[in-house]
């Protein structure tokens, strides 16, 4: 999807302060107001991804090398034209951001990755989540294929081959009968040839070092052209069939960056912290799944998951931890949640390498971002502390599993805020710190114990704590923070769980806890948060949500059932 990717955090290397009590950074660009002054800032990553961009678009369908050359401002004419631009050639800031939006997000969308082919040793990039089924190919190479067989690509390695070989495979391929050629690019060693091939397309590119010939042939059905033509530039734009001749840096994006930023402090979208990017993909330009889609069960539309790969091999464990186990979809209050809203637009969870320690909501997107760095840091965290308490691996388990709970669900409630436009007329960090604490309790009120509720908020509490501090170097910092200093959320959380069921969970004060001045307002604190949070959202559950609670919760007038119970069915 779009979260999210970011990525989602590749693109801007930064995020805002979300769950997590991190600082900003300081612009450090100005962001020219002159397309040829911006054009000069790019570097040659941020070009390439500029020209991706229009080649998902269908405007361009030439190299995305960083060198704006005719083709490449021809492309951007036309598509400034449609667009209902002045027509100029050269990109300005908030053309530019669209453009490396549209990249991003359909690189999410499609699952664009490396392939790992070491049968044929060519280096390609191609969409995962459209060519699912994988096998051994009959050429020294593999054979993907979409999961309904409409759209093939083999790759290809033949050994043992004479100098110029590759002019007779050349010519096989241009005077085959079944097929008509539209379009070929030859040179003595390599060629690319693209047309039609009975009712469906192709796209061939071949290669000849010495005794190799490296290659592929992508195949599709003609309905699928206008996916598949975008699709079938960007696999030709990553092919090296020998390997790169020079080594790869990893891309950078500085000046978009500042762009970005600079657009989020104008919007003033930095409160829910993190950013991805902003466009969707194109009509037409979709990924195969149901972003939008309604539940059949409950009527609402249904959230997004996606697990994308970390460059850095230090976060390959955090990523492994969080996709084997489906951290995102298995957390029980968002699978409850999921389907239970009518939303103007779907919410995804992505989870991806941020470049720092966070998880958070970016509105632009509708995505929700838990960064790998958050994932790692709270496995360290729950290991020293299990060390140092003697709690071994059930506490370490817990501790993560726990926390990445309630912090996902805190992100959960500045998405509801946003994409239901609700209210906030307090702090909206301790809002969703609220509706977190409020949705655990209702969600799990019979499948966990008393024990286990209190136990599960202490280790969210515990992490608030870690968080904290206080040190002397801090100065005000701390105190105009828009998060609650971390012993004031720890008191929250515990005042919140207490004032639902005092006789229920009396040990909380019996045990010191929470202190009995506080403890005493907690009843009708609770009452208000529970009520609140109910009026907000009701009125956007999906009809099957709506008839559950009606059926399920009658009104009573001395104490009514609370209709928010309904989150954990």
């Amino acid at each position: 999807m779009a979260i999210a990717a970011l990525v989602l955090c590749a693109l801007i290397g930064w995020v805002s302060p979300g769950v997590a009590q991190t600082t900003g950074t300081s612009n450090p660009y100005a962001a020219p107001t002159d397309p040829a002054a911006l054009e000069d800032l790019l570097n040659v990553h941020e070009k390439k991804l500029l020209q991706e961009g229009l080649i998902w678009l269908g405007f361009y369908n030439g190299w995305a090398d960083g060198a704006f050359a005719r083709g490449t401002r021809d492309a951007i004419w036309r598509w400034q034209q449609e667009n209902d631009a002045t027509p100029t050639g050269h990109i300005d800031g908030p053309q530019a951001l669209k453009l490396a939006g549209v990249a991003l997000s359909i690189r999410d969308s499609l699952g664009w990755e490396d392939l790992s082919d070491s049968r044929s040793k060519i280096t390609l990039s191609y969409p995962s989540k459209l060519l699912v089924k994988r096998q051994d190919s009959d050429n020294g190479g593999l054979l993907l294929d979409s999961s309904d067989g409409g759209i093939s690509l083999m790759t290809l390695r033949l050994t043992d081959i004479k100098p110029g070989q590759i002019d007779n495979l050349y010519n096989s391929l241009a005077n085959d009968e079944k097929s008509q050629v539209t379009y070929n690019f030859k040179k003595t060693d390599l060629f690319i040839i693209s047309g039609n091939r009975g009712t469906g397309k192709f796209y061939a590119r071949y290669e000849q070092r010495g005794s190799e010939i490296r290659g592929y042939d992508l195949i599709w059905e003609g309905d699928r052209d206008k996916d598949m033509g975008p699709i079938s530039v960007m696999i030709s734009n990553s092919f090296y069939p020998f390997g790169y001749d020079e080594p790869q840096e990893d891309p950078t994006y500085p000046t978009l960056q500042a762009l970005l930023q600079s657009e989020d402090q104008k919007r003033g979208t930095s409160q829910s912290g993190g950013s991805a990017p902003r466009q969707q993909p194109a009509e037409g330009q979709g990924s195969g799944q149901a972003a939008g889609a309604t539940d059949p069960r409950k009527g609402g539309t249904v959230f997004t998951y996606d697990y994308q790969p970390p460059k850095s091999p230090e976060l390959q464990r955090a990523y492994e931890f969080v996709k084997e186990t489906d951290a995102l979809r298995q957390i029980p209050e968002i699978s409850a949640m999921d389907g239970m809203f009518k939303m103007p637009r779907p919410l995804q969870f992505v989870a991806g390498e941020c470049g720092t320690v966070n998880a958070f909501y970016s509105p632009d997107n509708s995505a929700i971002v838990l960064c790998y760095e958050m994932v790692d840091s709270l496995v360290r965290e729950g290991h020293a502390l299990a060390k140092k308490t003697g709690g071994g691996s059930d506490f370490q388990t817990a501790y993560v599993k726990q926390n990445l709970r309630f912090i996902m669900l805190h992100e959960t409630g500045h998405a509801l805020i946003d994409i239901l436009a609700l209210p906030s007329t307090g702090r909206e960090e301790d809002a969703v710190d609220q509706l977190a604490a409020v949705v655990i309790m209702l969600n799990n009120w019979d499948q966990e114990s008393t024990d286990q509720v209190v136990a599960n908020l202490k280790l969210v509490a515990l992490w608030f704590s870690l968080q904290g501090g206080g040190g002397q170097d801090d100065g005000m910092a701390r105190y105009a923070d828009e998060h609650s200093l971390s012993e004031q959320r720890y008191f929250n959380l515990l005042c919140i769980l207490y004032g639902r069921d005092p006789e229920r969970y009396a040990e909380i004060v019996q045990n010191g806890l929470l202190p009995e001045a506080r403890a005493g307002r907690c009843r009708a604190e609770t009452v208000k948060i529970f009520e609140a949070w109910s009026t907000l959202l009701i009125p956007h559950f999906a009809s099957g949500v709506q008839g559950d609670t009606a059926e399920a919760q009658p009104q009573q007038e001395a104490e009514p059932e609370d209709p928010y119970k309904t989150l954990g069915k």
